[in-house]
């Protein structure tokens, strides 16, 4: 990557795209600039796992499968992935409906 970007290849300050300014070294935690980030656009009590678990909710509903949510997300178990997924209404009758479309009466 840095060898691709040649601002940063060529200034020869150091080898990571996105350093510490003062340290010249990878962040180790986003939680000061995150602070910052959130104060500027007063978004208040929102959290950087806020947004992991939208993600999560969103992928469900858009029928993407607990599996594949839950090694996007990382999970070694599937119980810790569906306290993410939020179903809305219309993708538990979606699924109902689906079942039931292979019934035979």
């Amino acid at each position: 990557m840095v060898a691709a970007h040649p601002a940063i290849a060529g200034a020869g300050i150091c080898p990571y795209v996105v350093p510490n300014p003062e340290t010249k070294l990878p962040f180790v935690t986003l939680k000061r600039a995150w602070g910052t980030a959130r104060r500027e656009a007063g978004l208040g009590d929102f959290h950087l796992h806020d947004l992991r678990h939208s993600a999560a909710s969103f992928m469900i509903n858009a029928g993407i499968d607990f599996y594949a949510v839950g090694k996007v997300l990382g999970h070694a178990d599937h119980k810790s992935t569906m306290r993410y997924s939020h179903l809305a209404n219309e993708t538990l009758l979606a699924a109902v409906e689906a079942g039931a479309a292979n019934m035979r009466l």
